[in-house]
């Protein structure tokens, strides 16, 4: 698990992956939001050519744990970013990457 920290009105990548030679299925993040600012968490997903396309995004409030869930399909590219809707707070979260052994979930 990993401590994020995010000041006001910021977004940070906090997990990207990828690879040109073979699609992959992703992992499911866990978020949990330790502070009193809101927190967006989204996923984009991305082919070999192009920008990211947004997948889905959810806003965690304060003391609250969320999961976001990768697109079912094989992918290229993934990554998962964190904004901090406050603007005068900072924002702090726990990410946890679970495990991806498992192609159908």
């Amino acid at each position: 698990m990993a401590r994020v920290y995010i000041n006001p009105n910021q977004t940070l990548d906090i997990y990207k992956n990828g690879s040109i030679l073979v699609p992959a299925h992703q992992p499911h993040i866990t978020v949990k939001n330790v502070s009193l600012a809101l927190v967006k968490v989204s996923g984009y997903w991305a082919s070999l050519v192009g920008d990211y396309t947004l997948y889905n995004s959810i806003e965690i409030y304060p003391g609250r744990t969320e999961i976001l869930v990768p697109p079912p399909n094989l992918i290229y590219y993934y990554k998962v970013t964190a904004t901090n809707l406050a603007s005068y707070l900072n924002a702090e979260i726990e990410v946890e990457v679970e495990s991806n052994n498992n192609p159908l979930f």
